[in-house]
Formats: structure tokens, sequence, C-alpha cells
């Protein structure tokens, strides 16, 4: 086996011996080849029989564990995905009794190892990739809070390895994490491949692109002179004026940019594959519905479907036609060779798509930031629209993160990374103009890379308004603490702000409280996993796990007694509203504190009810009614009139097509976020409204009734799944949840093969009837295909 530059490194730096370490190397040098020896290493010498590797996103561990199946086909090694429901749906016995590896999200390694702790004693091996994934409230206090964990609860001769592109501040994070401030495989010097840098100039009658010095863009290298003209577009009636592509004067319809953009992958995807970054999805939509109509004017462009797989394409149309309905305009797209990625691209879909792109059958992708999430796409070309990601400028370190996307070693020598805006270049001189210029400059200088920051430091940020009235609020956090805060509390807060505040935005501002509201419901958590909180010491425990923090690390001697502070008030925050058995609960609940106590008082006294309601049939809509008024998620609340919840949840229960869920509110009016509803806020309202928040509150209903109620776990366990997953029967579930990941095909597994009824038996039907699966399948994409003959494999 000859290994690369990255890999010998990795060697050298005794990885393979077990030493733990960050490694720091660009996307693309071969951290997927590196990762297959630490665990072969690890394996064959006995250090360990369980590997576990943590991922940020789902699609990322599906990457990950497809490329390990590869990897290790043939061995007796088991490679499992484990599912991000809130569930304990796999054996540990099964996982500890061969060498085995784990690929799991951040949210649940850490709801397994609060329900069974033992299970870090046996863990020899944890590598954590897109290891910097510290900030944002959303995620950032569950992964952060995760690694403190599992920094004392790992055996001190388990490996740990912490994997990033771009993380600006190895040393440190080494320095926390494995005690070491110098364990640091680090990529300077590499490049996997040659990589190019251009701007889009457009300043005479055709455009032209300048390519610069990567490492100095204020020095012009060479350009490709005349490629950028305006095509006529044949006109649909009469009246209609002048219609050409790119299109520089009409933005309200679709940006240069982003036109620009399309025109130049039109021309380059014959010559390989190309991604075109959009800093928003509705841009990404708009560049679906500018193909078809380009092609429905008769633009003198080659169809990029011609130089593609057509069948494949029209089998991918197929699917998103099924899955979103015919009239959407990826749909039409896909069928003229542009696939669409983002993140309301329902889940089976996103998958075709990359397995698309990675086996050639389609050369265009236009996508966002998912792309910078460790998918493994073959781009030769990276298209840059936007610099910013919705109203956010985007970091150094995830541009760069993007930009390593661009030129994957083993698949292309060289790559292009193209700007589509011509302003960028062409205002460079001008003073007043050239502060895009100087936005580019910082985003390719990797030297500028931020460092990664801590989600329990963002709790003592001040409040910056961003709306209306610049406004400056310092907000204490310690003696407010919000460990306990519902809705309520925090509108209450909002509207004592307002009264000495007149000018504060109130939707702001409750989102700044909502966000570290979270994060101190998060440390809550932390501190019921690890306290004795009848123990003398309680205090002084609070404190140590403060100080076990990645925050209290980078935290000054000025923070640092305000981290503390934090930990010993939600300490005592718990102490005063809870008892033992409460403080169970909330160590085992992935809830807030508040919604917890509202569940569980709930469901002590309705136990009869819910009875009769799996007697009756009637269990979701029982459950529900409870359910939705703790759930958090945004697209619901987005809704004009939530009275169609239940409607719409028992649609996506029964399997009905997100196309079909969109003409319930089409038939009602029911906007969303006062827009008539889109197939993409469809997937957002199911997959995360419900597939996610909803779902977390059924997985706590099942913890709870475990103890409570023990008979009707296993009813709400499959009430659990169904709206997990948007599916009924058990047939269906089980085909989803074995790998197949897409709503249409299960469906149609599971009429084929109706007796199948968990994940091991839906591959025990893969392996004896592989010939009969392929045959279903051979109407839908080829991901599908390949995911059957896995399964029949294992």
């Amino acid at each position: 086996m000859e290994l690369w530059p990255a890999q010998r490194r990795i060697c050298d730096a005794d990885l393979l011996h077990g030493r733990s370490a960050v490694i720091q190397m660009p996307t693309s040098a071969g951290k997927t080849r590196a990762t297959e020896l630490i665990i072969r290493a690890a394996f064959l010498s006995e250090r360990t029989s369980l590997a576990i590797i943590v991922a940020p996103f789902k699609s990322l561990c599906h990457d990950i564990r497809s490329d390990l199946v590869r990897a290790f086909q043939g061995e007796p090694i088991l490679m499992d995905e484990v599912s991000d429901s809130y569930l304990m749906d796999f054996g540990i016995e099964q996982l500890l009794a061969q060498n085995s590896v784990l690929v799991i999200t951040p949210e649940k390694l850490l709801y397994m190892l609060r329900r069974a702790p033992e299970l870090a004693e046996r863990i020899g091996l944890i590598i954590y990739d897109e290891g910097h994934q510290f900030e944002g409230f959303t995620r950032g206090p569950t992964y952060e809070l995760l690694l403190s964990s599992l920094r004392m609860m790992l055996e001190p001769e388990a490996q740990t390895v912490l994997i990033s592109a771009v993380i600006g501040n190895a040393d440190q994070i080494a320095a926390w994490l494995i005690g070491d401030a110098s364990a640091i495989v680090g990529g300077k010097g590499l490049l996997p491949t040659a990589k190019s840098i251009a701007f889009a100039s457009w300043q005479k009658e055709r455009g032209w692109l300048q390519y610069v010095n990567p490492l100095d863009p204020d020095e012009d290298e060479y350009f490709v002179p005349r490629i950028i003209q305006e095509l006529p577009l044949e006109k649909k009636s009469k009246r209609e004026r002048d219609r050409v592509f790119p299109d520089r004067d009409h933005p309200a319809e679709i940006s240069e940019s982003v036109d620009i953009g399309l025109y130049l992958a039109l021309h380059l995807g014959i010559n390989g594959s190309v991604a075109l970054f959009c800093g928003q999805k509705s841009s990404v939509s708009k560049i679906s519905r500018r193909l078809v109509d380009l092609f429905s004017r008769k633009v003198e462009l080659e169809k990029p479907s011609s130089w593609s797989d057509e069948t494949e394409l029209n089998r991918l149309a197929d699917l998103i036609a099924k899955n979103l309905g015919d009239g959407v305009d990826a749909v039409g797209a896909s069928r003229l060779g542009i696939l669409s990625h983002h993140a309301s691209t329902p889940h089976g879909v996103r998958l075709c798509v990359e397995h698309a792109m990675k086996a050639g059958h389609a050369r265009i992708v236009a996508c966002t930031s998912t792309l910078a999430q460790g998918v493994n796409f073959p781009i030769k070309y990276l298209v840059v629209t936007a610099t910013q990601q919705g109203k956010e400028k985007i970091k150094v370190r995830d541009f760069h993160n993007l930009m390593g996307r661009a030129g994957r070693a083993g698949m292309h020598t060289e790559s292009s990374v193209i700007f589509s805006a011509p302003p960028i270049y062409d205002e460079r001189k001008d003073r007043y103009k050239n502060w895009r210029w100087d936005a580019a400059k910082k985003l390719l200088d990797q030297d500028g890379a931020e460092p990664s920051q801590s989600s329990i430091l963002q709790i003592f940020e001040d409040y910056k308004q961003t709306v209306g009235t610049p406004i400056v609020l310092t907000v204490d956090l310690v003696d407010d603490n919000l460990a306990f805060a519902d809705d309520l509390a925090i509108d209450a807060i909002v509207q004592g702000a307002l009264k000495q505040f007149p000018n504060v935005s109130a939707s702001e501002f409750r989102d700044y409280l909502q966000g570290r509201a979270r994060a101190i419901q998060s440390i809550a958590m932390y501190l019921a996993q690890h306290i004795d909180f009848e123990a003398e010491d309680a205090v002084a425990a609070a404190e140590r796990l403060a100080a076990n923090t990645l925050g209290y690390h980078l935290a000054d001697d000025s923070i640092r007694p305000r981290v503390v502070a934090l930990f010993q008030a939600t300490l005592k925050s718990i102490q005063d509203n809870t008892d033992a058995a409460y403080r169970l609960l909330i160590k085992k609940s992935p809830l807030p504190p508040a919604a917890l106590r509202k569940l569980s008082a709930w469901i002590a006294e309705s136990t009869d009810q819910l009875a009769e309601a799996v007697k009756d049939g009637i269990l979701l809509s029982v459950v529900i009614e409870q359910a939705i008024p703790l759930a958090s998620a945004k697209s619901l609340a987005s809704l004009s009139d939530g009275a169609i919840i239940p409607t719409i949840l028992g649609a996506w229960t029964e399997g009905k097509s997100f196309g079909e869920i969109r003409q319930i509110l089409v038939k009602d009016d029911i906007r969303v976020s006062g827009d008539h509803a889109t197939a993409d806020h469809i997937v957002t309202i199911c997959e995360d409204g419900f597939g996610y928040h909803l779902a977390m509150i059924l997985a706590s209903i099942v913890d709870l009734l475990e103890t409570i109620e023990p008979s009707l776990v296993d009813a709400v366990t499959l009430l659990q799944r169904q709206v997990k997953n948007g599916l009924q029967t058990e047939a269906a579930l089980a085909f989803y949840e074995a790998g197949f990941a897409d709503r249409v095909i299960s469906q149609l597994l599971a009429e084929a093969f109706p007796h199948v009824n968990d994940r091991y038996s839906a591959k025990a039907a893969c392996r004896d009837n592989i010939g009969a699966v392929a045959a279903f399948l051979d109407a839908y994409p080829e991901y599908f295909r390949e995911v059957a003959q896995e399964l029949a494999n294992l």
C-alpha cells in the first residue's frame, strides 16, 4: 500500500501505536484512509475491540460508514451507523461481542452515555471527524459537553483523535482535549491537488476569467478571454421584454452572480464536475427554475444532460417527483442535468444526489453549505456565487473547508475556484466599492482562519442588536439562571427589557435568550450526569466540571470565575427545583428541564388514557395534544394556523409524500412565515419539525414510561419511529432504518416484503432475495441497488 504524504505524517506521529492527537490537514489530504489505518492498528494490536467515530451530520455519518464498509469488506468487523433517534435502538451486547466500529452523531452518543455510562469504559478509540463544531447554540453545547464528559469517562489508555481541516487554534484544542498542546499532526505544505483561483470580470462586451496568484490575489497570473457573453432567449409573448442569459439587469428575478455562475457551470461541466455554491437554498431553487426556463426559451447551449447519464438523471427526477410532486423546479432541472443539494432536500434524495455526483452520473450540482459538511463529492470546479450564508458572512475556515471539496486527491490533479460576481474584481480599485475585493482576499487567506470558540463562552457575550436601532445590552444570566426557563419565562424577560429599552427588537432579543437558555439547560444535563447533588462537595464538583470544559480552558482570568459561577448557579437551580427522581430524568432526557417537568406530570396522571388510546388506535392524536406545545421547532411556529399541524402530521405518519402534504396547506391557504408553502417548507416542517423535534419529545415519553408504565413502551416506541421517519408500517420503517433512507423506496419494498419487522429482517430480505430486490429498484436511482447489495453482503 502506497501512503500519501499526509498519511505518512500520521504514521510518523505514532498514531498507529495509540497516540492521541489533533489532525489538522486540508480536505482531500487522505484522512479517510488514515482513519482506516488507525482503526486497523487499534484492532490488530488488540488495544480495543470498540472504535467510535463521531460525526456532526447524519449525511457525513452515512458517508463515513459507506467508505469504511468498502475498506473492511469481507473482514469480521461489525460496521454500524446508529440512527439519530433518541432511542436505545441497538444491542450493546452485540456491539461488544466482536471488533466493532460505530459511526454516530454527538447527540446520539451523549444520549447513549447518559443511559449506559458503562459503554465509555469499553471505548478504546474515539475519532471526532469535522471536530471543530464547538460554536453556536444549536449543536455547540451538546458537542462541547460530550467531549468534556468523555475526557472524564474514557479509560486513560484510550486513544482520542480529533480531525479537522480548518481548526484555527489546534494547539489550544489539543492542550484541552489531549493534555498536550504539541499533540498535533499538521498539514502545512500539503497540497493534495493544484488549485487555481479565478474571478469573473465583465467590463466590455464579453466577460473573461481573471486568474490570480492563490497566495497573493492582488497579483494577476493569466486570463481566459471572451468566455462570457449575453445569449438571446426566445420570447414567450410579444409583450414580453427582451430576454438574455446571463441577465445583469434584473436582480429581482435572479442575481447577476448566480446567473453568471450558472452560465459558467454550463460551459465548464463538459470538462469535469462542477459545484455551484449558493449562500441560500432559495438561490438553489432559482437556479433550477432558471435552467428549465432557459431551455424552454431555446438557449443556444448544450444541455448538461448530454454529457451525463441521462437514464440515471431521469430515475432521480422521477424519485424527486414522487417525493415532492411533479411541479417542483428540481424535477425539470434534474432531467436537464443539474442536481440540487441543500438542507431542505429530502434525505433519500440527498443521498442519491451525492451518489450520482460520485459515480459521474451527473456533472453539475447547485448547493449550499451542505457541500462543506464533509460530503465526499469529486468536484473539479467550485463556482462561488456568494460569500455570505444568509445574512451572515461566511467564515474563513468554513470557506476553506468549502474550497477543499474542489480537487479531491485521487480523483483530480487540479481544480479551480471561481468567483462569479464581476464587481468583486472589477471594482477592486474603487476606494468606495473595493470592500468586496478585500472581503474575498480575507476569505482566501487561510492564515486568517478563525479559532474554534466555545459555545459556553458565547453565553457571556452581550446582546448586540442588528435590526433597527443599534443597541448593546449586558445580560446577567448567572443570577437570572435559565436552566428551568420555558417560553413564558423568556417572554417575561423580553417584556421587562422592552419596558426599560423600548427600541429593543423583541424577536431578536428572544432569539438571543433562547440560544443561551438551550446552552444553560445543556449544562444542567451535564451536571445531572456527573454530580451527586446530596454530597457535601457538590458545589466543588460543579467547579471541577466547569473547569473541565473547553470554555473554561479558552477563557481568560476575568471570565473563568463567571464560568464557574454559572455552573454553580445552575447546580443551585437544580437543587432548589428537583428531587432525586427528577434529577435522574434530567440526566437521561434530551428535553429541557421545564418541558420534561410538564411532560412527566402529564404522563403520571394519564397512563389510563394512553392505554385506552392504544386500544382505540388514537395514540397519535392523544400524545400530540401534549407534545406539540413543547416542540421548539421554528418550522412549526412559522405556520399561519397551527391548527393544521395534527392533519399534516397524520399525513406524514401515514407515509404521504411531501407533495401531497403541501397540497393540504395550499388547499386551506396556510402560509409559512407569510409565504405560500413551498416544497422546501414542507420538507423542513416534516424532517425537522416532526422528524427531529416532535420525535425527541416522543422519545422522552418512552423514557418516562419505562419506569411508570412499561406496558405502553412498545406502542409509543413504534409511534416515535413513525413520527421520526414519516412511515406507517413496521416493514417500511425497517427498510428505512436499515439504510434505504427514502420514504418512497421504503414503502415500495414494504409492499413486496410485508413480513419484515426490523432492520435485521430487512437485511435478511435483501440477502435472501437480492435479485428480486434489485428488480424492484431497477426504475429508481442506482444508489438504492448499491444499498441493497451492501446489506446482502453483511
